[in-house]
């Protein structure tokens, strides 16, 4: 594929676990700390641990990617209006922080909001958890966090228009993203539809 680069959404104990040795890629590290687990055995040593609650957790783990670590997002988005394609966008499991990161990106570049939506649900065709991540908690609970739900990412959402008023204004004070800088975003990763294969 020739990846030049990787964003690293992972926190520290993350990265420290499993490094990066492709010497070709440049990593980008834009930590954001997880918190769920910690929360979910909280709740699970008080006895008060249930599917709902590990829902109403992950909802709020989306929430604050707006509220506490917006500057992580800014910062991808200066990285890809440097124009390090290809690259790639990850964290530990690839759904959660860089789902939301994603969506974002698509939301900048101008795609529908079904179209992102459907993207992000994806995952649950296509992810498979690791069994031996966080197994000592219920089998509900592991797979509440195991899997994407609409309700994650329309609380990120939720957070964005309690903070920011709306998307529009969230891209453009939050994330730096004035008209000339999507429209350099557009340039760079959308293509056109009529695009012969070989030029893509």
């Amino acid at each position: 594929l020739g990846v030049r680069s990787a964003f690293d959404f992972r926190g520290l104990e993350e990265r420290a676990a499993g490094v990066c040795v492709v010497k070709e890629i440049a990593v980008h590290p834009l930590p954001i700390e997880p918190t769920v687990v910690a929360a979910l055995r909280a709740e699970l040593a008080r006895g008060t641990l249930t599917a709902s609650v590990a829902l109403d957790l992950m909802r709020e783990s989306y929430r604050n990617y707006v509220r506490h670590n917006t500057h992580s997002f800014r910062s991808l988005f200066g990285h890809l209006l440097e124009d390090r394609a290809p690259l790639v966008i990850h964290c530990t499991a690839g759904k959660d922080r860089t789902g939301f990161a994603s969506a974002l990106i698509l939301h900048a570049l101008g795609v529908p909001d079904d179209v992102i939506a459907e993207d992000y649900l994806l995952t649950n065709r296509h992810y498979k958890r690791d069994a031996s991540n966080a197994s000592d908690l219920p089998a509900d609970v592991l797979d509440a966090i195991g899997r994407v739900e609409a309700s994650y990412l329309a609380a990120a959402f939720e957070a964005v228009g309690n903070e920011y008023g709306d998307l529009e204004t969230y891209l453009r004070d939050g994330l730096k993203l004035g008209a000339t800088e999507r429209a350099a975003l557009k340039a760079r990763y959308l293509q056109s539809e009529a695009a012969a294969p070989g030029e893509r």
